[in-house]
């Protein structure tokens, strides 16, 4: 079982449960079932679990740019995370 994070929720899903691979192939976000407004609903092979895409820590940070296929896309959620975490720190 292959599992990616979603790049708009944070969820683990199966990339053979959702569009993924035609996602990832059109270098588009990738997105979970629910996400995803072509499926719109969990697919209940497993439990959903997900982590709080917007958490202000490194590791919050890394799980945020997991799913990005654009260097540049990712560049730009990079420096933000920066400059969030620049301000945390002070």
């Amino acid at each position: 079982m292959a599992i990616f994070r979603c790049s708009k929720c944070g969820c683990d899903d199966d990339t053979a449960l959702c569009n993924y691979w035609s996602a990832h192939l059109q270098e588009q976000p990738l997105l979970c079932s629910v996400c995803d407004p072509k499926i719109g609903k969990w697919h209940g092979e497993f439990p959903r679990r997900h982590e709080t895409p917007n958490a202000v820590s490194p590791s919050g940070i890394v799980r945020n740019l997991v799913g990005l296929t654009r260097l540049a896309d990712a560049g730009r959620e990079l420096a933000a995370a920066n400059k969030k975490l620049s301000n945390f720190q002070s």
